[in-house]
């Protein structure tokens, strides 16, 4: 008995298309078919698809592995943009970014410095200030360094702020495969 109730059940999902995203069923015309998943995976809406993608930023199925096409992208209007975040909720990320900030307010500091005193100057007031030159180079060669990993830093949580800043228009409406599927099913 329950073979044939499990065996109706499945029937009629197949023919009720069934959101894989929000679980509602809805009409095949409201439905797309975003990547090589079938079943009841293949399915979703496409309001749905674009939600889950913008909120996500993935880029493939993760299941089928599928790459889905982006058509378009361009930034929100300046009024929702969202200030720039950590790259993670860790506490390390979150110290790292408190110490970019204040590094970018130095880097800042730096370059006023340079402009106005020359740099041959800068370097004549750090000797002083180290009472040694090779302590000012040990503290340039450390500005150097730092500079470059901080930069990377700014480079991974400005990638981050795009991405959260950008509106994307998904295109999933047909793959490569689609042709041979209703093929299949026809013939």
């Amino acid at each position: 008995m329950q073979s044939e109730s499990s065996t109706r059940t499945a029937l009629l999902s197949e023919q009720i298309p069934v959101c894989r995203i929000c679980l509602e069923e809805d009409g095949p015309a409201e439905m797309v078919r975003p990547c090589r998943c079938s079943g009841t995976q293949g399915k979703v809406h496409r309001r749905c698809m674009k939600e889950w993608l913008n909120a996500s930023g993935k880029k493939r199925c993760e299941i089928c592995k599928w790459e889905f096409g982006i058509r378009r992208r361009r930034l929100r209007p300046v009024q929702e943009w969202s200030l720039p975040k950590p790259a993670s909720e860790m506490f390390e990320d979150q110290i790292e970014f408190v110490c970019l900030i204040v590094w970018i307010l130095f880097q800042f500091r730096i370059v006023y410095a340079i402009c106005s005193q020359g740099p041959i100057q800068m370097h004549q007031d750090l000797c002083r200030t180290f009472e040694s030159s090779r302590m000012a180079f040990i503290w340039w060669i450390s500005l150097i360094f730092n500079t470059y990993y901080y930069a990377q830093s700014v480079s991974v949580i400005f990638q981050k702020w795009v991405d959260d800043n950008t509106e994307t228009d998904w295109y999933f409406d047909r793959h490569p495969d689609e042709k041979s599927v209703k093929s299949i099913k026809l013939g």
